[in-house]
């Protein structure tokens, strides 16, 4: 359970992942602001409790601030150009943003030129983990450090493994995509064997639920993919 602290976050990116856990952390009790590049997408946020502010105020105001944007492009313009200028001595920076292992080691090293603390924490789990708090989160960055971000991190995650030093989240992140990939490439010539055989679609993924098969990602995408090959 997340219990609230004294930090005020600073939350910067609220799409559909980012909304979510920063939902969390509100209901946890924490105070937070909020930073989107389209203000529209954090009002719901800001309905419930949230302060809207610019990313160079989350830097001047904010003790923690977390990262969930959509690409390494965005987190190095934002962190680079509107948050390392006027980022605090003492303050803790998370990029939860899947991003470069290469990204996250300047970051690190910018943040500890400022006495800042840094992790790199990229997720996994979707929208579906992310509402229900049951995120899996990959954290590389000095072990005290982690032990600092845990109280945030159990808002959202419960899977929380410190895998290494600065870098190690995101290449951990990198491992977890190649066996998603591969699962769902496993899933996707299964299917279409299945449709070349002249296998029923819908029982073949009935079939695929419920034995070794079986595993989050793969029979999430049958549904998607199902479809497509059998419209073929």
């Amino acid at each position: 359970m997340c219990i609230r602290d004294r930090n005020k976050v600073g939350w910067i990116g609220t799409g559909m992942m980012g909304a979510a856990m920063c939902r969390r952390l509100l209901t946890a009790g924490y105070q937070v602001s909020v930073s989107n590049r389209t203000p529209e997408k954090a009002a719901e946020l800001v309905a419930q409790g949230a302060a809207f502010a610019t990313p160079e105020e989350i830097a001047l105001t904010c003790d923690v601030i977390v990262l969930m944007v959509g690409y390494p492009s965005d987190v190095e313009a934002i962190f680079f150009n509107q948050i390392l200028p006027r980022l605090r001595s003492g303050a803790l920076l998370i990029d939860h943003t899947t991003s470069s292992p290469e990204l996250a080691l300047r970051i690190y090293e910018a943040c500890r030129q400022k006495g800042v603390d840094a992790l790199d924490a990229p997720v996994s789990g979707g929208v579906v983990g992310a509402k229900d708090g049951k995120l899996s989160i990959m954290i590389g960055g000095d072990t005290e450090v982690f032990a600092r971000a845990r109280p945030i991190l159990d808002c959202y995650g419960t899977t929380i493994i410190h895998v290494g030093g600065p870098g190690k989240g995101q290449q951990t992140k990198i491992a977890n995509c190649i066996a998603v990939v591969g699962a769902i490439s496993g899933v996707v010539e299964a299917l279409l064997f299945a449709q070349k055989a002249g296998l029923d679609g819908e029982t073949t993924v009935r079939v695929l639920e419920k034995g070794a098969a079986a595993s989050f990602e793969p029979v999430s995408y049958t549904h998607l993919t199902l479809p497509t090959i059998y419209s073929v």
